[in-house]
């Protein structure tokens, strides 16, 4: 990223905040390296299954998030659904 860029809504982004869930750690791994090495990105965290996803969403939201679909206990899409719908709550 260049400087500040148009966002969603029209707002600056100056920064990329990223969570990767992803059951496997070392595909976890080379995300994080891949994306931290990038500036104006940083991480927001991390989680191994859907359930750890869901239960970090309130900590910190995070601009993008890059989820398998198929991670354990609580699948990518249901883990999606849920962290939108306490966003919106809040």
């Amino acid at each position: 990223m260049r400087g500040p860029q148009a966002g969603l809504a029209g707002r600056l982004v100056t920064r990329l905040a990223y969570r990767v869930v992803q059951h496997g750690h070392a595909v976890r791994e080379a995300l994080r390296v891949t994306l931290d090495g990038e500036p104006g990105i940083e991480a927001a965290g991390e989680a191994a299954d859907g359930d750890q996803a869901v239960h970090q969403a309130p900590w910190r939201r995070p601009d993008v998030v890059v989820m398998d679909r198929r991670v354990p206990h609580v699948d990518g899409i249901a883990a999606m659904n849920a962290f939108r719908h306490g966003q919106r709550q809040q």
